[in-house]
């Protein structure tokens, strides 16, 4: 548990930046695991795949010598439900009696994050690592004055045999009648989510991590027609399942499920009725104009390499 420390204010560390600076007491932090934390504005929380690798990115690139790396996260709440969607870091340092936070920084990144998706709120913030520190309830007071009370927790230990962990909490005041004795954090239901887009990238992630060691990086880098390729296959796939299941039913070795006919009714209903020939055919000029992208792109990469090798020289 840690102890409130003494009251302390923005104070600039050089001309461009200000710092958050607070004095940090040597108590331990308590935690609650494996509970359901429901409060208002945070039932549970949602994490996207894209926001755990920008923080492992974040951690593979942080100063020698750092133990952890933390950032702001951005997302939305809706119906007590936090969804994850974006983050960022913020460089900071951690002392054994003090931690600090470029303050100046976090704001001046959230505005261009406004800029972008104004959807997207500050959520709460990140650290990398397995347990929460004392450092941790000091920072997380601050992003708690601004309306942020989710602290996320990701493991960066990248192990085969083991699944990458991410835990979210949020904090409760302890209080013995009128005064403030420290903080508790409680673990909320964590998940991950990821959208068709994502889920999409990182198949083709997958697929290239699965394939035979290439010799070049150029070789590693998926073309267009790799992922149709994939995308085909995986969908051929998806399809011979689906007609083993139909069989089945048909058969009378599995009970039929009204919501899964419903959903492939609407399904085929988004088919459009196109004959064998027409379909080819408008598929086929789909290819050309895909194919006709790639050869300009390529060509404009060319020329771009060619002109910056001729102004090397000159």
């Amino acid at each position: 548990m840690i102890r409130r420390p003494p009251r302390s204010t923005l104070s600039s560390s050089s001309a461009a930046s200000d710092v958050y600076k607070r004095q940090v007491s040597t108590q331990s932090t308590g935690t609650e695991r494996g509970t359901m934390l429901h409060l208002q504005g945070a039932g549970s929380c949602k994490v996207h795949p894209s926001v755990i690798f920008t923080i492992l990115d974040h951690h593979s690139r942080r100063k020698e010598g750092q133990d952890r790396v933390i950032g702001t996260l951005l997302g939305t709440k809706t119906d007590g439900v936090v969804e994850i969607q974006n983050c960022f870091p913020v460089p900071h340092t951690e002392h054994e009696d003090q931690v600090a936070v470029d303050m100046e920084f976090h704001h001046n990144m959230y505005k261009l994050h406004q800029q972008v998706n104004k959807r997207e709120e500050i959520i709460g913030w990140y650290a990398t690592g397995t347990n929460i520190s004392e450092h941790s309830a000091v920072i997380h007071e601050f992003y708690g004055r601004e309306g942020a009370p989710v602290h996320l927790v990701v493991d960066p230990t990248l192990d085969p045999e083991t699944k990458i962990t991410a835990r979210a909490f949020v904090s409760k005041p302890v209080t013995l009648g009128a005064q403030a004795l420290g903080t508790r954090f409680q673990e909320l239901c964590t998940e991950i989510v990821s959208s068709e887009a994502e889920q999409v990238g990182f198949d083709m992630l997958m697929t290239n991590m699965n394939n035979s060691p290439f010799e070049t990086e150029a070789e590693l880098q998926p073309t267009d027609l790799d992922g149709i390729d994939n995308q085909l296959t995986e969908m051929l796939q998806r399809l011979s399942v689906l007609e083993s299941y139909v069989d089945e039913v048909q058969e009378g070795k599995k009970e039929a499920d009204p919501a899964v006919g419903n959903l492939l009714a609407d399904t085929i209903a988004l088919v459009p009725n196109l004959n064998p020939g027409m379909y080819e055919k408008t598929f086929q000029n789909g290819l050309q104009d895909l194919l006709m992208v790639v050869y300009l792109s390529n060509l404009t990469r060319t020329q771009l390499a060619l002109a910056e090798r001729i102004q090397s020289v000159v």
